[in-house]
């Protein structure tokens, strides 16, 4: 949700309507008042003024435009194009791959690489790679899972302890249906530490 919103913000999609809220009206049947004080109204009542109307014509875009739509095809509609490109790349180069970063689809006139790990890994780096990161990933996740549920009279104390780290990578793995590879040491950094809680208390703690 948040990421189309701040590229439209980025892009300037929303331009319009702030000038437009920030644009004092004139009505055209009204005499001209010769009344500085009535014709220096101050910001905030501008845009007071203007926001119902704002409001509205915000709310009165098409729905192809919503949200749903534009986690799916992206703000630019280009998602769903780079999803299949992906697949399609990993069809051709199975099971190797094309490589790293081989597979780039146009993007407002600059190429990006697939905004979906898990596309992105089976055409770049083949089906080995692709199942290595799910086994990095979900292996955790899964002993962690079973961690919590192996007994009922210790399920309170293990899920308050595993809450947090299992949160983290149940999040890290939905986000890869939304994004790249990621690059981030930061992200790692906290996915990492997640990782080892879970393998530290599974493993002394049965």
């Amino acid at each position: 949700m948040l990421q189309p919103t701040l590229v439209g913000w980025v892009w300037g999609k929303y331009d319009p309507l702030i000038v437009e809220l920030m644009t004092e009206k004139k009505d055209v049947n009204e005499p001209a008042s010769n009344d500085t004080s009535e014709s220096n109204d101050s910001t905030a009542e501008i845009i007071m003024d203007n926001l119902g109307d704002t409001v509205k014509k915000a709310l009165s875009t098409p729905k192809e435009d919503a949200t749903a739509d534009r986690l799916i095809k992206g703000d630019n509609t280009t998602r769903l194009e780079m999803i299949q490109a992906g697949w399609h790349k990993a069809v051709v180069t199975f099971p190797w791959g094309g490589g790293f970063g081989a597979t780039r689809v146009a993007d407002n006139d600059v190429t990006s690489v697939i905004h979906m790990t898990y596309v992105q890994l089976l055409a770049d780096e083949g089906v080995l790679s692709f199942i290595g990161y799910l086994l990095i990933i979900l292996a955790p996740l899964c002993a962690g899972l079973k961690f919590v549920f192996a007994a009922r009279e210790t399920f309170i104390e293990r899920f308050e302890l595993m809450l947090a780290p299992l949160s983290a990578l149940a999040l890290f793995t939905m986000m890869g249906c939304f994004h790249p590879l990621s690059n981030e040491l930061t992200e790692w950094g906290i996915v990492l530490v997640a990782m080892t809680l879970v393998m530290t208390h599974v493993t002394h703690r049965k």
